[in-house]
């Protein structure tokens, strides 16, 4: 049935037709309604059945699209898959939307009623370009339904029916369509490769994200954003690197600069998303260094950085192997906290005149020699050796100050991450 470019007062009721024009290549379209225009609603639900496919390309629908208990069949392999797609070759559209505008909702899942149907999809689900005031779907209603892309067609074989969302906006979800994010990632994986890999298409993504944000679901929306930036740079990766981890990249530079960027970005910041993380990292960073300087400070490895100090034979007499708790040190001295100490390192941007004051002890100790043509060797019990709580473990005498250095390092990448993150720097709008 054609009805190209027609103009229709009120509604279009199809609900319960039969409609079949599927051919072997997946062209056969069984309901053309190319530019179709409605003042009502437009019907294909309640046992609607079309084996062929269903185009509704460009319509303008007045008031709601429903297609609740609907079969749209087209369950045919597509010529010309994209390279490297799937194992599967791609199903041809069973339900095409593309450019249509709804002023109302888009039903493609069950109705608020117990006993209401979902939509059968047996083929590609076409939405790019089109738009929707609400949205209802479900998994079920997925092409595939909710356990997977993998459809049969003839024959038995086997064709992956997609979802194609670029470009797809709407206002809202409604009814029992699903909010949370987790559901909606298996929503947006089920696009074609070329949308999610070969040419990477963000917006499916943004508008998810910016829907759930003014539904209220922001946890959600942060978690579509940072899936949206780990996807984005998986596609690079991808582009650069075919065959991805084995083969070897076609350009290193990009494949470095993505791999940096997940690390740094992805690991550490979650994206733009992630200060929680970020928090977190810093904190185990602050108690750890807290133990650590505890430890040295207890067996006098800590000691004042005023080089005047060390030059006074009294001091040196009086404070040697205890300068943290040592009561000669002159006044201007900072009395010496290990969890301040740490939180001075962690924390670059403020001073909290600790880490000025005092720094680990890094003086090479003596080697004692052993038997003649033995190794030379630094004895167990040598002071510059720091004692762990467990009694067989020690660390050499650089240890501390490594420690110290790439706590230094790490608290100032970690501290701009955090203010990038929380200024929102490196999110993306």
């Amino acid at each position: 049935m054609r009805l190209l470019g027609a103009d229709i007062g009120g509604n279009l009721e199809c609900s319960s037709g039969t409609f079949r024009n599927r051919t072997p290549s997946g062209g056969g379209v069984a309901l053309g309604a190319d530019g179709l225009k409605t003042g009502g609603t437009v019907f294909l639900d309640d046992s609607f059945s079309a084996e062929g496919e269903v185009r509704l390309l460009g319509a303008d629908i007045g008031v709601d699209l429903a297609c609740m208990g609907g079969t749209f069949d087209n369950a045919v392999a597509r010529a010309g898959r994209p390279q490297g797609a799937s194992p599967q070759p791609y199903a041809a559209d069973a339900l095409t939307i593309d450019k249509a505008r709804i002023a109302g909702t888009l039903w493609l899942g069950p109705a608020a009623k117990p006993n209401d149907q979902p939509v059968t999809l047996k083929g590609s689900l076409d939405l790019q370009g089109a738009h929707a005031k609400l949205l209802v779907d479900d998994p079920a209603s997925w092409p595939g339904g909710a356990g997977g892309a993998v459809i049969q067609g003839p024959g038995g074989a086997k064709i992956w029916a997609a979802i194609k969302l670029d470009g797809f906006t709407y206002d809202r979800f409604s009814g029992v369509a699903p909010t949370d994010a987790d559901t909606r990632l298996k929503w947006l994986a089920r696009q074609p490769h070329v949308h999610r890999i070969t040419s990477f298409r963000p917006q499916p993504y943004e508008q998810l994200a910016k829907v759930l944000s003014e539904m209220g679901h922001e946890r959600g929306a942060r978690t579509i954003a940072k899936a949206r930036e780990k996807a984005e740079r998986r596609a690079r990766l991808a582009n650069a690197w075919p065959g991805f981890p084995w083969a070897l990249p076609r350009r290193r530079d990009h494949v470095a600069g993505t791999l940096a960027a997940m690390l740094l970005l992805g690991l550490l910041a979650g994206y733009g998303y992630g200060f929680k993380r970020l928090v977190g990292m810093m904190l185990a960073l602050w108690l750890a260094g807290a133990g650590l300087y505890a430890l040295a400070a207890d067996q006098g490895r800590m000691a004042p950085s005023n080089p005047l100090i060390f030059n006074d034979p009294v001091l040196q007499a009086a404070c040697t192997g205890h300068w943290a708790d040592c009561g000669k040190l002159p006044d201007e001295v900072t009395a010496y906290s290990p969890l301040i100490h740490s939180l001075d390192v962690v924390l670059p941007i403020v001073s909290l005149d600790v880490e000025a004051d005092w720094a680990p002890l890094f003086v090479r100790p003596d080697p004692v020699a052993g038997t003649p043509g033995s190794v030379v060797v630094i004895p167990t019990d040598d002071p510059y050796i720091l004692k762990l709580p467990w009694p067989t473990v020690t660390l050499p005498y650089w240890a501390l100050r490594l420690f110290y250095w790439s706590q230094i390092l790490l608290g100032w990448a970690l501290s701009a991450l955090l203010v990038a993150v929380l200024t929102g720097v490196m999110k993306r709008q």
